[in-house]
């Protein structure tokens, strides 16, 4: 039996036979599921009168409870560590699902804009670089190439992250 703090993996075919998405955000969080199969959770809480009685600590499916025929269970040697983009992802999806969301969009654009207006760059280092960035993909270096500053520093210039990489010592 699955109990607090065991890391899991959810079994997307058992969800997807057991159905039920009653709304949108449960949808959501199905998709979400499907798309990050192989993610790993941990078990936040249980509820043992509750049919459904497991559910995790995370910003998009932490508030949908699951059967224990949908868990897999996952053992150390399975859990490999997070990548930086993964974590920043994480980080991101915390910032966009917070309570007080509408204040964190203003604190990243206030940052955004700032830094633009102190940007010393040359207009055709940022055009070509924009270009660059938008044929490759690159939603980071488009940032980068309008405000020298990563989408990382940015939240951390913003508050809403921690400074691990001492961006603004000083500051």
């Amino acid at each position: 039996m699955f109990k607090i703090g065991d890391k899991v993996r959810i079994n997307v075919d058992v969800v997807s036979q057991n159905g039920l998405f009653d709304s949108v955000e449960q949808e959501k969080q199905y998709d979400y599921i499907v798309s990050h199969a192989n993610e790993v959770y941990i078990i936040k809480s249980t509820n043992s009168s509750a049919p459904a009685n497991f559910q995790f600590d995370h910003p998009i499916v932490g508030f949908t409870s699951f059967y224990k025929e949908e868990l897999i269970p996952v053992t150390e040697e399975d859990v490999k560590p997070k990548s930086k983009e993964e974590i920043l992802r994480e980080q991101i999806l915390k910032i966009m699902n917070a309570e007080d969301s509408t204040e964190n969009y203003e604190k990243i654009a206030e940052a955004v804009f700032e830094s633009i207006s102190s940007d010393d760059e040359s207009y055709s280092h940022i055009g070509y670089h924009l270009l660059y960035s938008f044929l490759n993909g690159d939603a980071d270096g488009i940032l980068t190439a309008i405000c020298g500053w990563s989408m990382k520093t940015i939240l951390a210039k913003a508050g809403l992250i921690e400074d691990d990489e001492k961006v603004f010592v000083g500051d």
